[in-house]
């Protein structure tokens, strides 16, 4: 019997996290906006929830104006915790950011033709790179 699969597409969005992209999306371990998670941002002295990115926060949502470091001492520090030094990664690199930016997520009316791929196809949540590191 011939193999049904005909095509496999792997879709790569660089610098953008998963809940933040297809957080939303019905079933994925995403976004939870009832019960957000955090990160603590240690030199303020608080914690930056997840939100709703819109031009009211104090960002424009249509980009990140500071892309998210990358190279593997940054990783680390963002996966530590677990993943609880985003945050504090990006206050050390971008002092004049909002911090609310590396926490935000898109609403899935935001990005309508990647919410159309992603609740008609296979969303892999909870695959991790192998190398915390820069591609």
């Amino acid at each position: 019997m011939a193999d049904p699969i005909e095509h496999v597409v792997v879709l790569v969005l660089e610098n953008q996290s998963f809940d933040r992209l297809v957080g939303l999306t019905p079933g994925v371990d995403g976004v939870n906006p009832q019960v957000p998670r955090s990160n603590p941002d240690s030199e303020h002295n608080t914690t930056i929830p997840q939100n709703l990115a819109t031009a009211a926060t104090g960002y424009h949502p249509a980009r990140m104006d500071f892309d998210p470091k990358h190279d593997y001492d940054d990783v680390r520090q963002q996966i530590q915790g677990p993943c609880a030094g985003f945050v504090d990664n990006f206050v050390q690199n971008y002092r004049t950011g909002n911090p609310r930016e590396i926490m935000a997520y898109y609403d899935a009316d935001y990005l309508p033709v990647l919410n159309a791929l992603a609740t008609q196809f296979v969303v892999c949540d909870c695959w991790f790179c192998s190398l915390p590191g820069p591609t």
